[in-house]
C-alpha cells in the first residue's frame, strides 16, 4: 500500500527522534 508522503516523513521524524534519545 502506498503511504501518504506526510506520514512518511512523520514516520522519519519519529525514527530520528528515537535515535537521538538511545544515543
Amino acid at each position: 500500500s502506498y503511504l501518504p508522503v506526510s506520514l512518511n516523513f512523520l514516520i522519519f521524524i519519529l525514527g530520528l527522534k528515537l535515535l537521538f534519545l538511545y544515543n
